[in-house]
């Protein structure tokens, strides 16, 4: 018994301060000034196994619309503020568009980290979107 818990607490120990050693670039400029992100577009990177193409972009008029990957998505209940990379987006529409299953698994769990995310962190042409220090999407600029 004793050994079962020691290599538990070992692996435990191991995942855990590897995890916090781990520093990335967005992760360092977290809270700091950011670029505008108005009238600006941004796609999902990454390899999401379905045709689904999320994207979103902004404008100071309207607020952000785009793509969760079938369903137009949109909201006016945007705040980013730039000085500090503040980013909250609330109450988001969708369209009800017949879509494959894949693409709504893909839709709805875009949709969550978008109304998860209150910073965010632009580095070149990647935008970062977190909830505190946890990196929850990457975006690229279209």
């Amino acid at each position: 018994m004793k050994k079962i818990f020691y290599i538990t607490s070992i692996g435990i120990f191991s995942i855990l301060s590897s995890c916090s050693s781990v520093v990335g670039v967005g992760e360092s400029k977290i809270g700091k000034q950011q670029p505008s992100l108005s009238n600006t577009r941004w796609e999902v990177i990454g390899n999401l196994k379905t045709n689904a193409r999320p994207y979103i972009s902004f404008d100071p008029e309207t607020g952000m619309n785009g793509n969760g990957g079938c369903n137009r998505i949109f909201s006016q209940n945007v705040i980013i503020k730039s000085q500090h990379g503040d980013f909250s987006i609330k109450n988001i529409g969708i369209t009800r568009m017949a879509c494959p299953s894949m693409d709504m698994n893909v839709e709805t769990n875009f949709v969550k980290m978008l109304e998860s995310a209150n910073k965010y962190v632009v580095d070149k042409n990647t935008l970062e979107l977190y909830k505190g220090n946890m990196l929850l999407i990457k975006l690229h600029k279209n």
